[in-house]
């Protein structure tokens, strides 16, 4: 075995980079690069969904009639959620001209799939009273979410078809209710 290839960190890292660039979404824009063994992340590919990921929720949370369903405790849940999605979402858009290392982009992405998941998990039991509407956008914001979790190299899989397409998702959320 001596003369078999060794996979660094970095090498392993590369190449879930390139196959994460084809799991994502056909980019004109590389997704991440790799020089002297630090992996790379190029801002401005997770900037739109992760905006749009921002206004979707957004759109739930002026909703009436979501708002009408969730007890005080589960708005305040909400909005506590909500306040770290803007905080990922005003990050990522300040950021969005250049690269950072994919180690803080992964950071970023935990932080809003913990943060949508969150407010997701409170508006969901309740889709069935609301307005179809919520729901698509409910359905929006969970298909653009895998999508920047394969960018960032945080599922190493590709991940199940979503129900819409990145921009479909986007050109929903656009919508709006």
């Amino acid at each position: 075995m001596s003369g078999a290839p060794v996979a660094t960190p970095a090498s392993r890292r590369a190449f879930l980079c390139g196959v994460s660039a084809l799991v994502a979404a056909p980019l004109l824009v590389a997704a991440c690069s790799e020089s002297n063994g630090v992996v790379t992340l190029n801002v401005a590919v997770i900037s739109e969904n992760v905006a749009a990921i921002e206004s979707g929720v957004l759109a739930l949370d002026a909703a009436p009639a979501v708002q009408s369903v969730l007890s005080a405790d589960s708005v305040s849940m909400f909005n506590e959620a909500l306040t770290s999605i803007r905080n990922v979402a005003t990050t990522v858009a300040a950021n969005s001209g250049g690269t950072i290392a994919i180690t803080t982009g992964q950071g970023w992405v935990r932080t809003l799939g913990s943060s949508v998941s969150a407010a997701l998990a409170l508006v969901t039991p309740f889709l069935r009273l609301l307005p179809t509407p919520v729901g698509t956008i409910v359905a929006a914001i969970q298909a653009l979410l895998p999508i920047v979790e394969a960018t960032v190299k945080l599922v190493s899989t590709r991940p199940a078809a979503p129900i819409f397409s990145a921009p479909q998702a986007r050109a929903i959320i656009a919508h709006g209710l």
